[in-house]
């Protein structure tokens, strides 16, 4: 009898937890909202297997365009925090540009000034072919995203809304 009880317990806790979960995902955006979408269109409008395939890779495309999004700010701010070191650089007399200690992963390497400008202007050039290219893929995948939109919007109207809350 005890054990019944303990299971029956159980049981809710796990189902209560697992609500909770979803919940919480759906807020973040890890499970796509339009999950249920079946229940909130109305009798007429039938979600096909081919539209929730569309949802789906909408929902997956959208949280690939924030990802890079940040990714894309990231490379924007390391390529002007170069720019700005550069300048510093200049800036400095032949005395205090003998020694300058530079950061490379976890300690710090002296680069004399000229060397220094010469490891910089790589490291530049690297971010900026990743700052290119993620760029890139920022368009493709919104391009992507505005192509699905047309299509679900074209079958659903207004009974979806897919534009982001900003």
């Amino acid at each position: 009898m005890s054990q019944r009880i303990i299971r029956s317990i159980a049981k809710k806790e796990r189902q209560r937890v697992e609500e909770v979960v979803h919940e919480d995902n759906t807020r973040e955006g890890l499970v796509s909202a339009d999950a249920d979408l079946t229940f909130l269109m109305s009798e007429h409008t039938k979600v096909s297997a081919e539209d929730q395939a569309l949802l789906n890779k909408f929902a997956r495309s959208y949280q690939q365009q924030n990802q890079l999004k940040a990714e894309l700010k990231e490379a924007k701010t390391l390529v002007e925090n170069i720019n700005e070191a550069s300048d510093e650089i200049l800036l400095l007399d032949d005395e205090d540009s003998a020694s300058i200690p530079c950061r490379i992963g976890s300690c710090f390497v002296h680069f004399n000034g000229d060397s220094l400008n010469e490891h910089l202007e790589g490291k530049k050039a690297s971010a900026e072919k990743v700052l290119a290219q993620k760029t890139t893929e920022l368009n493709t995948i919104t391009e992507e995203m505005e192509r699905i939109k047309k299509v679900l919007y074209g079958k659903f109207g207004d009974q979806i809304n897919l534009d982001a809350d900003e």
